[in-house]
């Protein structure tokens, strides 16, 4: 993880570039700025491509790609292994020169002074026009903030980067333990999607300016994430990455206390309650986060507890005390709290122990 999040220092600061808005209505609209040339040196970075066939084995599409290498001397000795990095470009680069999606991040790897440091593979497919490394609908989260939802298929770019992710750690020097995901704005979705489609495939992911469907994070929930997103994007809503790190956060911490109680022989039941069912939380401006209560499967006694969002300090307190004097889910449960207020979330984890919250979403 140390390796990539090095790397994506140098994205990160490409990415951070301002925008401007509004103009006189009487001036004259000015002509976009025309791309950049690409740098000579682009052009000896190998190349690939993966086609994808239809059930009657004709060609449905062809994906192409380029793959960053190490230099020789990295994988010279027998057996020498190095990491692969997947990089997700964003809609600005789709097209069909096999080039564009080098902009930014990719094809600054290929330099001897990133290569001479982090040695590594680097995949950059390129998505043509019209197409999306992921199908998320947006619409209802910018008009109603409803979440988007992950399709049950991939798209025919991500089907052909799996494809690509095969054949690149079947056939070059990759470590298979050190494949890490990436990508920035569309592949920022991008990156969430593939995450959860393949979780046992990648070591670490750093989506950029992206977003996901939070009902995902339980796939998720063993890979290490670092997500980025400026709180000012004008283009990608924050609270989309916003989401999917709640999510992926209590689903992490659920899956370590579930590990840690398999490891002992202990049955549990996990209740959670999101802030945004709460009333007082809604009202407050405050539906980011969680309550998560742990409770014996047998004795129902409460063995942890993890709150994040507004309050979490206040709110910890309740659970504390009750786990001092050993008491159960259904004695939080069956406390008396005032409405409307922050410690219903509470409560209401309590009950969704036993499967009966009453606001849960």
């Amino acid at each position: 993880m140390t390796m990539l999040t090095s790397l994506l220092a140098a994205c990160a600061v490409l990415c951070a570039g301002g925008f401007a808005f509004g103009q006189d209505a009487k001036q004259t609209p000015a002509a976009p700025p025309a791309p950049p040339p690409i740098p000579a040196a682009w052009a000896a970075i190998p190349t690939g491509e993966v086609v994808l066939k239809k059930a009657d084995g004709s060609v449905d599409a062809t994906y192409r790609y380029r793959l960053i290498e190490p230099r020789a001397v990295a994988i010279a000795d027998p057996g020498a292994r190095v990491p692969l990095v997947v990089f997700m470009h964003g809609a600005g680069e789709r097209g069909a020169d096999n080039a564009a999606q080098l902009t930014h991040f990719a094809g600054w790897c290929a330099t001897d002074e990133l290569q001479s440091k982090h040695p590594c593979y680097v995949l950059a497919m390129q998505c043509p026009k019209g197409e999306t490394w992921a199908a998320l609908d947006l619409k209802n989260y910018r008009e109603m903030g409803e979440m988007p939802t992950q399709s049950s298929e991939p798209t025919r770019p991500m089907r052909a980067l799996m494809q690509a992710i095969e054949e690149v750690v079947a056939t070059k020097a990759v470590d298979p333990s050190r494949v890490y995901l990436t990508g920035l704005s569309m592949g920022g979705f991008g990156t969430f999607d593939l995450a959860a489609r393949r979780p046992e495939m990648f070591a670490c992911a750093i989506p950029i300016c992206g977003g996901g469907d939070p009902s995902t994070a339980g796939a998720v929930a063993r890979i290490p994430f670092y997500i980025v997103h400026g709180s000012d994007d004008p283009v990608v809503p924050v609270g989309l990455s916003r989401a999917m790190r709640d999510a992926i956060a209590g689903a992490s911490a659920e899956a370590a206390r579930e590990d840690a109680a398999k490891a002992k022989g202990i049955a549990v039941n996990v209740g959670k309650f999101n802030f945004a069912a709460n009333g007082r939380a809604i009202a407050a401006d405050a539906t980011d986060g969680f309550v998560k209560i742990i409770a014996d499967a047998t004795t129902d006694k409460i063995l942890g507890a993890q709150i994040l969002g507004h309050n979490a300090g206040e709110l910890i307190s309740e659970i504390v005390t009750h786990m001092e004097y050993g008491g159960s889910a259904e004695d939080l449960a069956r406390t008396i709290h005032a409405h409307p207020t922050m410690s219903e979330a509470v409560k209401e984890a309590a009950l969704a122990v036993s499967k009966a919250a009453l606001h849960a979403i």
